[in-house]
């Protein structure tokens, strides 16, 4: 399965809502509960045994973009994953995580083992990979006491608002953009109140295993 996506980001400014380039069919129309949706996406990531995307991460600061990365990743249940920085900050890098506290870092010859937490591997809120790494977004819509409700929708995809103990530090509020079909998330948006914080897209997407 693969979804795409094209969205051009100036340095410097905030995105405002918009549709996402793919136009949902006629049974891509969610008509069920938020919950039920939510519920159908954790199902389906939960089914997964593999899976690879190319995303665009974004993070804000003060109303401005600090931060751009385009990246290559693979997961493989019930956690793994490596990240590939393709463009941006860490530009070359190559990260494998077992979703424990320890990441192994490859650039050009050199490797590195480092803690999660290194200065290096956090991103300009402190966030980790256990905050924004492929399919914790699963993880935080699954908490126990997250709260969902529908937000309208972008390009005739739904958008869920979420409120979850188990978002990142300093995040009040979370916004989803989901393809029914796919049953998969197809933009992040994470905020502190209206200002927004961080967004992870996923330009392609393909599973295998559901």
């Amino acid at each position: 399965m693969e979804i795409t996506s094209v969205r051009p980001v100036i340095a410097g400014q905030v995105p405002q809502a918009r549709a996402v380039a793919r136009t949902a069919a006629p049974g891509d129309r969610f008509t069920g509960s938020p919950e039920a949706l939510a519920a159908s996406v954790v199902a389906s990531w939960r089914s997964l045994k593999a899976a690879t995307a190319t995303s665009e991460v974004l993070a804000y600061k003060d109303g401005q973009l600090v931060r751009s990365q385009t990246i290559d990743a693979t997961y493989e249940a019930p956690g793994c994953c490596t990240v590939a920085i393709k463009a941006g900050h860490g530009k070359g890098a190559k990260l494998e995580w077992d979703g424990g506290e320890t990441v192994t870092v490859h650039k050009g010859p050199l490797t590195f083992h480092w803690p999660l937490t290194n200065d290096k591997l956090v991103n300009p809120h402190g966030w980790t990979l256990h905050d924004t790494g492929p399919g914790m977004v699963i993880r935080m819509l699954a908490a126990p006491g997250t709260k969902v409700k529908t937000a309208g929708s972008e390009g005739g995809l739904p958008v869920l608002d979420v409120v979850s103990p188990a978002s990142p530090a300093g995040v009040t509020r979370e916004q989803l953009v989901i393809d029914p079909a796919r049953r998969l998330v197809t933009e992040r948006r994470l905020y502190a109140g209206d200002a927004l914080l961080g967004s992870m897209s996923i330009k392609a997407f393909a599973a295998t295993g559901s």
